[in-house]
């Protein structure tokens, strides 16, 4: 999808299997490493079995130049040729899909929530220790990408779900380096602001009756307008990773763009300046020149009309 942080992978069989799964609550009770080795190739198994008898041969296993003679874990499943995908991807056949599974109601299948639990069943399934630490980012920042799709599709937060993955994601690093995921300032909240998953932040901050401003040492709008170094494993340094119904969403939820958390600090609408003043050239390399524009324009109109200082100074003197 054009607004994904990063670009969807390859589904191996093994996800394909996890997300199959009719437990739908294994997620939430499995423990690390809960599937042997004999548990994944029976699983792949069956999973390659169905592919072949359900599919026509439309998805197949890819073998590639490999001499083995039956599935691995990490094999990817991909169309049989490039037509077939550019069929299933028509706007009226994915309709038709959608209304056989149910369509989008909350009670129907939804393809992006299962991923989402297959990602995480998956990093359950991955040895906690540092050589494994790419694959481990590669899947959070998967489990990140089809979570912010379900809530699109579903127009509803999945609460329950990405605690589940902080939890399974905090305890894989603290296993595998001694230390969190996040830095001690940190939490699953500003890593939802920053990468967009404004659905969840809303339900979380009304469940709790918490002001944006006040939660942690620095206001949550701040960080959906600049990005924090301690993200950036998970959402690209761009300006294209601004996502205007966060600030939206936190902006009634009464956010204050002047806020500071403390006397030395600047305000979330004095850093959006410093950040856009002394980085110009990226509206010429993060994506779509006009998009980027209108969307910066459209939030910079939404601080000011939510009462943001326009003859205010940011660092490096520029004004408003």
């Amino acid at each position: 999808r054009k607004d994904d942080l990063r670009p969807a992978l390859p589904l191996t069989i093994l996800l394909f299997a996890l997300a199959e799964d009719e437990d739908g609550n294994l997620v939430f009770n499995a423990q690390p490493m809960f599937l042997s080795i004999s548990d994944i190739e029976k699983r792949i198994l069956e999973m390659d079995v169905r592919l072949r008898s359900r599919c026509g041969g439309l998805l197949e296993v890819q073998f590639g130049k490999s001499s083995l003679k039956k599935a691995a874990p990490e094999m990817k499943v991909s169309y049989i040729h490039r037509t077939v995908r550019d069929y299933l991807e028509k706007t009226g056949i994915r309709h038709i899909l959608s209304k056989t599974t149910g369509g989008l109601s909350c009670d129907s299948f939804n393809p992006h929530v299962a991923l989402v639990k297959a990602y995480i069943l998956r990093l359950k399934c991955l040895e906690s220790k540092e050589e494994n630490r790419s694959d481990a980012q590669e899947l959070i920042n998967s489990i990140i990408t089809f979570a912010r799709r379900a809530e699109a599709d579903l127009c509803q937060p999945q609460l329950k779900l990405m605690d589940a993955f902080y939890q399974t994601a905090n305890t894989w690093w603290l296993s595998a380096f001694g230390h969190g995921i996040l830095p001690r300032e940190e939490s699953i909240t500003s890593l939802a602001v920053q990468t967009g998953l404004y659905q969840y932040v809303q339900a979380r901050l009304t469940a709790g009756n918490l002001h944006p401003d006040k939660l942690q040492a620095r206001p949550l709008l701040d960080y959906a307008i600049n990005p924090s170094a301690a993200f950036r494993p998970f959402v690209p340094r761009s300006l294209a990773s601004l996502s205007k119904p966060t600030v939206m969403a936190l902006l009634e939820l009464r956010s204050n763009p002047n806020y500071r958390a403390s006397k030395s600090s600047q305000s979330p609408w004095q850093n959006a300046l410093t950040y856009l003043s002394s980085n110009p050239y990226r509206f010429l390399s993060d994506g779509d020149k006009e998009s980027l524009l209108l969307r910066w324009g459209s939030v910079l109109k939404a601080l000011l009309q939510n009462g943001a200082d326009g003859a205010v100074m940011s660092r490096g003197q520029y004004m408003v």
